[in-house]
C-alpha cells in the first residue's frame, strides 16, 4: 500500500527494495521463470521489474485501480483485473513485454477480487465482488459462470487434475473439476 516492492529471503532479511510510482502497489507476482515481477498499481497499470529493481516495461492494464495479476505457468500470458469490473488477457513477448491488444473479459459485478490461470494455462478464472466465479479459455470466451458466495479461489497446481478450491466467507471450502 506504500508504493515500495520488496523481496526477502526465507531469514527474513530484505534482499531488494524500490519504488514503483504507481501511487500503491496492490499486487506483485514473480514470473513463472522466477526471473522478474509484475506489479499491479492503483494508477491502472501493470509494470515488469528484474529482480533488482529496474524497470523493464510497463503498459496501461485497465481503467481504475489494478487489483490482480495472474501469469500463465508457460509465462506467455498475463492477466489483469480489477476494482471498476474490467479484466483482460495480453500476450506477452520474452522480454517480457506486452505483445498484443487486450482479450477482454466482460461482464463482471464490481470489485474483481482475483484473477487465476489453470495449472495448464487453457483457462483461467475470475472472481468478482459479488462472489461469482468466471470460467474463460484464453479467447475470452465464457465457458462457465458459477454463483457460489466465494471469496478466495486457487488452481491446483497439478497439471493432470483440472480442480480448483474455493472458500466462501463462513469458511466453507469447495473442490471443483473443470
Amino acid at each position: 500500500v506504500d508504493d515500495r516492492v520488496r523481496i526477502w529471503n526465507l531469514s527474513g532479511k530484505k534482499i531488494a527494495e524500490w519504488k514503483a510510482l504507481q501511487k500503491s502497489v496492490n499486487m506483485v507476482s514473480f514470473s513463472p521463470n522466477g526471473k522478474f515481477l509484475a506489479t499491479a498499481g492503483r494508477d491502472s497499470t501493470v509494470k515488469f521489474w528484474n529482480l533488482s529493481g529496474k524497470k523493464i516495461s510497463e503498459f496501461p492494464a485497465i481503467q481504475g485501480s489494478v487489483s490482480s495479476i495472474s501469469f500463465s505457468p508457460d509465462g506467455n500470458f498475463l492477466a489483469a483485473a480489477g476494482i471498476n469490473s474490467s479484466a483482460a488477457i495480453w500476450k506477452l513477448s520474452q522480454l517480457p513485454k506486452v505483445s498484443s491488444s487486450p482479450v477482454e473479459l466482460p461482464g463482471h459485478n464490481g470489485l474483481i477480487r482475483s484473477v487465476n490461470f489453470s495449472a495448464i494455462g487453457d483457462f483461467l478464472t475470475t472472481l468478482d465482488g459479488k462472489s461469482t466465479v468466471r470460467i474463460w479459455d484464453l479467447s475470452g470466451n465464457l465457458q462457465k459462470t458459477l454463483s457460489m458466495g466465494a471469496i478466495g479461489i486457487s488452481f491446483s497446481p497439478d497439471r493432470h487434475q483440472q480442480r480448483f478450491a474455493t472458500v466462501t466467507l463462513n469458511g466453507k471450502i469447495g473442490l471443483w473439476n473443470l
